[in-house]
């Protein structure tokens, strides 16, 4: 299976290609992390990786890219507190959040079943491991989109409560919401 990894350059309208991906994966998640040195890193979590001869494996692999050096490596085969699959990523601060998602599961029969995810992550940049946040969606989900919204365009109401309904994480007074659109399209 391919394990190719591109970039768009907006300037030019055009992909260019990086170093391939250490496995073949879908359902991965992605984050970017501007280091204090200035590197820029991409950061791949989760997700099914497949490698030779496999059929999918369940993934709590991360995997770190660096443009600099045009290069990857693998923080861990079991970095993830659990397999995330089909979650979404929101930048945060000096990193991003994984969002939601689904967990793999297998039955006694040892037949795959999933859940879906209602959990917060924030990516430590330091550490390169996941945490938990305090706050968690109010409806679980996977293949959905996830971004900051102003709080000011909503209601006095919803100020300085945790959940704020419809999807959504209250993070802070001052700090936007973080909001879920589900996907129309489920696997």
């Amino acid at each position: 299976m391919p394990q190719n990894s591109f970039y768009f350059l907006s300037y030019w309208h055009d992909w260019w290609d990086v170093a391939q991906m250490p496995v073949y994966r879908r359902g991965h998640s992605c984050g970017v992390i501007n280091r204090a040195n200035g590197d820029v890193d991409v950061v791949l979590a989760g997700g099914i990786s497949y490698g030779p001869g496999e059929v999918g494996n369940l993934s709590e692999r991360i995997d770190i890219y660096n443009f600099n050096t045009d290069s990857w490596r693998t923080v861990g085969d079991d970095s993830l507190p659990l397999n995330i699959s089909f979650a979404a990523t929101v930048p945060y601060e000096d990193t991003f959040l994984m969002v939601g998602g689904r967990q793999y599961l297998v039955d006694e029969a040892g037949d795959f079943t999933y859940e879906y995810l209602s959990d917060v992550y924030r990516f430590n940049p330091d550490a390169e491991t996941f945490e938990k946040m305090g706050g968690r969606l109010s409806h679980a989900g996977s293949h959905h989109a996830a971004f900051f919204v102003d709080p000011a365009m909503f209601p006095e109401e919803c100020e300085g409560r945790e959940e704020a309904g419809n999807g959504s994480v209250a993070f802070g007074a001052n700090i936007a919401l973080l909001l879920i659109a589900a996907a129309a399209l489920m696997f």
